[in-house]
């Protein structure tokens, strides 16, 4: 009991300290809500995948996870890095049996984005570039010629960002003898659009598990080079909002769209997942 009121309480300060004011509303404007900032994000998304290299069926399953990340939201110019993963159990149905798999996914990317039309009050554009690396591990015990698979999946692409800023402003009304008064609050809604163009994807050499029965090819990873439109493509999107407190802390919420297919001989995947993420942002400088 005593430990769950530790915990409680930790929890409880860490919120306060969060959203404790320490900046006056009024001073609240564009220049100064631009920040550093190291984020945590716990998050939840539904994954579609299929591995000819594992299974013929189409696995689909809800993932938990989670990203650390380090920040810099400047006027003219913006970039994160960022490490995280996600945990889960993925189904596979036929008409007459149901198959359980568990995947992990280690997650680690990093993107500069440099404005090119920056004003105030207006929507502002941005672009750049991004590196992704992502670590997929698959796992089915119930599948005795195909059991378990990983991928190594990396690629360079080029990011294109809409961003727009905007304020509620501090407001007084009073209903009967009631008084309310709402502070200013400065909101911004984001949309970015990462296309990759180049693939560095490593898979191990094998079509089914007898291949690598005695150990020796596990490790022996083959690399495959894609090119957009020659037997690869990837689109991956976020949309996000973010709430900043008076203190330039903030909240933010974004759903992530990523897809990928990559058509090998034997060995094709491809990939859907539709993320929801949770952010508490907290000013670095």
């Amino acid at each position: 009991m005593n430990k769950y009121f530790l915990f409680i309480l930790i929890i409880t300060n860490s919120l306060f300290i969060f959203a404790t004011d320490t900046t006056s509303v009024s001073s609240i404007n564009q220049e100064n809500i631009n920040k550093h900032y190291l984020s945590i994000s716990p998050s939840y998304q539904f994954h579609k995948y299929l591995d000819n290299q594992l299974s013929a069926l189409l696995y689909k399953g809800n993932l938990a996870g989670i990203h650390f990340a380090f920040e810099s939201d400047q006027s003219f110019n913006k970039y994160s890095i960022s490490i995280g993963g996600f945990y889960g159990l993925l189904n596979g149905t036929t008409q007459q049996v149901s198959y359980q798999a568990s995947q992990g996914l280690i997650d680690l990317k990093a993107y500069y984005l440099h404005s090119i039309n920056y004003k105030k009050d207006q929507i502002n554009k941005y672009l750049g570039a991004s590196v992704n690396h992502k670590y997929f591990i698959h796992y089915n015990t119930n599948l005795q010629n195909a059991a378990f698979t990983t991928s190594f999946l990396n690629h360079i692409a080029i990011s294109a960002e809409l961003e727009k800023l905007f304020s509620w402003q501090a407001k007084s009304s009073k209903i009967w003898f009631l008084k309310f008064n709402r502070r200013n609050r400065n909101l911004k809604i984001n949309f970015k659009l990462d296309l990759p163009l180049l693939f560095f994807n490593l898979r191990p050499p094998y079509s089914t598990i007898s291949d690598f029965s005695n150990g020796e090819n596990l490790l022996d990873l083959k690399t495959k080079t894609y090119i957009i439109g020659a037997g690869a493509f990837q689109l991956n999107t976020t949309t996000s909002l973010t709430y900043y407190l008076s203190n330039t802390n903030a909240f933010r919420i974004s759903y992530q769209w990523q897809v990928f297919k990559f058509n090998d001989a034997f060995s094709s995947y491809q990939s859907a997942q539709h993320i929801i993420e949770f952010s508490l942002l907290f000013k670095f400088n």
